[in-house]
């Protein structure tokens, strides 16, 4: 039996926002039978990896996993940019996850013209509830909060295991040299 298409992908820059990104997609995988995410660690050895991302930078759907010492990582920049080109209607979406941030995104962030949720569980509810309602789950709002409370825990315990992090990292990106970094990208 082959692999479902895989519709949800999961980006991530750094050890911290990895294994949020693993924590949630396990969770998603468990509890969401139309949700199929993609996360770069399941790569297979020797894979062409450049090829396998932007193929996956094709999906629907994409959480970006943000930590503010991974925020100005180009890499992750890129990721998002792929993805928010594939989400330029009201059917998809790239949801930003904000892992330790006090506050929100500097207004200069490329992610900023989105709305953000914390890593907490407010905001994995919502962006749960978001992505079965947008995969056309058919339970209900409380039975999806039902499924979501049972999942939590794992969350929880992975997010309250994240070691401390080192703060922000480099300088923040303007949007118009991040679009444009995309952009040549695509082109080739």
């Amino acid at each position: 039996m082959s692999e479902p298409a895989y519709n949800v992908f999961l980006s991530w820059a750094g050890d911290r926002s990895r294994k949020v990104a693993e924590a949630f997609g396990s969770s998603l995988r468990w509890a969401m039978p139309a949700a199929h995410p993609w996360i770069s660690t399941q790569m297979a050895p020797g894979s062409i990896w450049f090829d396998e991302i932007r193929q996956g930078l094709n999906l629907k759907f994409g959480v970006t996993f943000l930590t503010p010492e991974e925020q100005n990582n180009r890499w992750l920049n890129f990721e998002a940019g792929g993805i928010f080109k594939a989400v330029g209607n009201d059917k998809n979406r790239l949801y930003p996850v904000l892992i330790g941030f006090s506050g929100p995104l500097d207004s200069r962030h490329p992610l900023s013209n989105l709305q953000t949720v914390s890593a907490d569980k407010a905001g994995f509810q919502r962006v749960f509830r978001d992505l079965a309602q947008r995969l056309g789950d058919p339970r209900t709002v409380t039975d999806l909060d039902t499924l979501f409370e049972k999942l939590w825990p794992d969350l929880s315990n992975c997010l309250n295991a994240l070691p401390a992090g080192a703060g922000p990292i480099g300088k923040v990106v303007d949007p118009a040299d991040a679009l444009a970094e995309i952009i040549q990208a695509i082109r080739g």
